[in-house]
């Protein structure tokens, strides 16, 4: 999957800020979500795209837009604490270990 030149600018803008960034799918309904999370310096900071009903889902599209709307909301400093994010959400080292089944 060859990403766009947004995307591109948009990840070379986390790299710049130490930031770590995580996608995740949610398709659980019918508009399929898109989930980019940015970690920088402890914080967390969640864009989000959402599938219209009309539109077939693209996976590069739905990065796109959530990663454009995840650094938006650094630069305006809307963050959101680790408490009021699920735990598979989470980056491995902030998860709640206990809430993992052991194997």
């Amino acid at each position: 999957m060859n990403k766009t030149t947004t995307e591109l600018k948009n990840l070379t803008k986390v790299k710049s800020i130490n930031g770590k960034i995580k996608f995740v799918y949610d398709k659980s309904t019918p508009e399929i979500k898109v989930f980019a999370i940015l970690k920088v310096q402890n914080k967390y900071y969640i864009g989000e795209a959402k599938r219209s009903l009309k539109d077939v889902f693209s996976k590069k599209i739905g990065r796109a837009i959530a990663l454009g709307r995840v650094i938006k909301n650094y630069e305006n400093k809307i963050y959101i604490n680790v408490e009021h994010i699920e735990n598979y959400y989470r980056f491995v080292g902030d998860r709640d270990h206990e809430l993992i089944p052991l194997v």
